[in-house]
């Protein structure tokens, strides 16, 4: 409560935010557009967070962000935060960032419940990322690929490389993988 992060609720379909921390958006140092789109996402709500949450049916998940200028102090205190409390973990998809999920909730789960799901096996399941929070999809899926410009935990857990986003890796890499 005490920092300038901001605490964002994914419940119920929709994201929300505490009405008194909804500008701090603004503060971040991060694109105007990617800024703008934030604000726009994400429902301001007057009551504490405390009486919000016991208004939703399902909480999908929590997030928090803070000053890029500031993101090894807040990223530190945030993880601190998120790691005392029992039942929750936090990743990142950037360094001014965290994605709060209760335990063995991540992409990898996903994938794997996905595939369960579609009666196909995680060897033939194709998964690109770039950030921490696609380590371990990349590591459930056949062919994990990271993008060259991910992170190092990323290449690590990946079985293949693309070229960056910027250069379409992606799409190389499926026109490669389905041999045409």
């Amino acid at each position: 409560k005490d920092y300038p992060v901001t605490f964002d609720i994914f419940a119920d379909g929709g994201v929300y935010q505490e009405r008194s921390r909804h500008n701090l958006i603004t503060q971040l140092g991060i694109p105007a557009d990617h800024a703008a789109f934030m604000q726009r996402s994400r429902t301001p709500f007057d009551q504490s967070v405390e009486e919000f949450i016991e208004g939703v049916t399902t909480i999908e998940r929590l997030g928090s962000y803070w000053s890029v200028a500031e993101g090894e102090k807040y990223q530190a205190l945030v993880a601190d935060a998120v790691a005392s409390v029992k039942g929750l973990s936090g990743t990142a998809s950037m360094s001014m960032g965290m994605e709060i999920l209760a335990d063995g909730t991540s992409k990898g789960a996903a994938l794997k419940w996905l595939c369960n799901h579609l009666g196909i096996s995680t060897d033939n399941a194709a998964a690109f990322g770039d950030s921490l929070n696609d380590v371990a999809m990349l590591s459930a899926a056949g062919m994990g690929t990271a993008v060259a410009n991910a992170r190092r935990e990323d290449f690590e857990a990946a079985t293949y490389i693309t070229l960056t986003n910027d250069q379409a890796g992606f799409s190389r890499f499926l026109t490669w993988a389905m041999g045409e």
